[in-house]
């Protein structure tokens, strides 16, 4: 996946020699909209690239004299997700032009409520997700190369979760099982007899390609959406590509279960 402005680097992001843990690219947090004014800041360019004109605008300021600046902080403080807010390029000048009237607190508060909108969003589509969603998106992942995987241990979603340390996105799995079934039943009367083992078989493989790569089990999460959503904006699709991911979660497809 390509990334324009900062660089994303086994699950990390680099801008110059500073890195930002935590922050994936479209952020499914922010949706990839802006935490204020809410327009869109990654945008989709090629089948397989992403564009963010936004930026990644810090809480408290990065460097002695920017806005908010906390000499208190460690730089693993001032560079994590907590000390970061996805913003469009007109609010990220407006924050640091203005920073009596937007403090730590109250952008904090900005994206807090952001991303409980988002995940409100998510939830109410993630309820009606049907057929159609999951046929623009399946139709792309068994393009994708396939490898077949025979392991059929099962072990239930919340041990899974533990066991994988996926309790951060804990709320995003339960979401998307609320419609797993309905990718059960979709890929059981799918015509092709193959087309069931293919999907599981490509995410499957993407899921090694990910882990060999160094990222961590959340970061594996995130870049796991964005393939089962065809790096798509729409909450539809977002949310039809949460349920695919989280039922090959719930019959352990990918992620670690033992």
């Amino acid at each position: 996946m390509r990334i324009y402005v900062t660089i994303l680097c086994k699950g990390r992001w680099y801008c110059g020699q500073k890195k930002y843990t935590g922050f994936n690219c479209k952020n499914a947090n922010s949706a990839g909209l802006c935490c204020i004014c809410k327009a869109q800041v990654v945008i989709q360019t090629t089948k397989d690239g992403l564009k963010q004109i936004g930026a990644m605008a810090h809480i408290a300021g990065e460097n002695a004299g920017s806005a908010r600046y906390d000499e208190e902080m460690t730089d693993e403080q001032r560079y994590s997700y907590d000390n970061l807010m996805l913003l469009c390029p007109n609010c990220h000048a407006t924050i640091d032009n203005a920073p009596e009237s937007y403090s730590v607190k109250a952008l904090k508060d900005h994206k807090q409520k952001h991303e409980a909108y988002i995940k409100a969003q998510l939830f109410q589509f993630a309820q009606s997700t049907s057929f159609a969603e999951l046929e623009v998106l399946l139709d792309y992942v068994v393009t994708s190369s396939s490898f077949i995987n025979e392991d059929l241990t099962l072990i239930t979603p919340k041990d899974k979760i533990h066991l994988n340390s996926l309790e951060s996105v804990s709320s995003y799995i339960e979401m998307g099982l609320l419609k797993s079934g309905t990718v059960a039943d979709y890929l059981n009367r799918h015509p092709d007899p193959r087309f069931s083992k293919t999907i599981k078989g490509n995410f499957t493989n993407k899921y090694i390609e990910l882990k060999d790569s160094g990222m961590d089990s959340k970061e594996i999460f995130f870049e796991l959406w964005d393939f089962a959503a065809n790096c798509n904006q729409d909450f539809a699709l977002r949310a039809a590509g949460l349920a695919i991911l989280t039922y090959l979660f719930e019959i352990c497809e990918v992620f670690e279960k033992c």
